[in-house]
């Protein structure tokens, strides 16, 4: 087949990975990754979903979860966040939570660890994704979310 050149072969690799991270559940409708591989990739522990299981309504329950810079440069500016949450929080208020060791910048092949805090504010079920936002050496990124959910007694 004359449509399958040397030059498309070498995009083959980057392909299977956007095809892979797209089966797991990761946005890649902007993929932003230079031919070489050469950027920063962080993936956080206990993912695709955490569940913090039942705990009475007014209760908190602290979890860890680590941040692992995979990738080939410096992670920086990296921040976190929630979206739309009451239940869920970083310890104490702030990225990266009271205990937690993350800062702005995640060397190649470190970990560090951030603290989320689960407390149910009425009964049923509570979900909600933690994000960490970050520059991969080439543009602002984010992790691959993790839902976290959990259930108010």
């Amino acid at each position: 087949m004359k449509w399958i050149s040397k030059g498309f072969l070498s995009y083959l690799p980057l392909f299977i990975i956007v095809l892979f991270l797209t089966q797991c559940g990761v946005n890649t409708s902007t993929p932003v990754i230079t031919q070489s591989g050469d950027f920063a990739l962080l993936a956080l522990s206990n993912t695709p979903r955490f569940d913090f299981g039942f705990k009475a309504v007014g209760t908190q329950t602290e979890q860890a979860f680590t941040v692992s810079n995979i990738g080939k440069l410096v992670a920086s500016a990296m921040d976190g966040s929630f979206y739309l949450s009451v239940s869920y929080a970083f310890k104490d208020g702030t990225y990266p939570g009271t205990g937690g060791s993350c800062g702005t910048t995640l060397a190649r092949g470190a970990s560090c660890t951030i603290i989320v805090v689960f407390s149910p504010t009425s009964p049923g079920v509570a979900e909600a994704p933690v994000t960490i936002t970050y520059h991969n050496g080439s543009a602002t990124t984010s992790v691959g979310t993790l839902t976290l959910s959990g259930t108010g007694l």
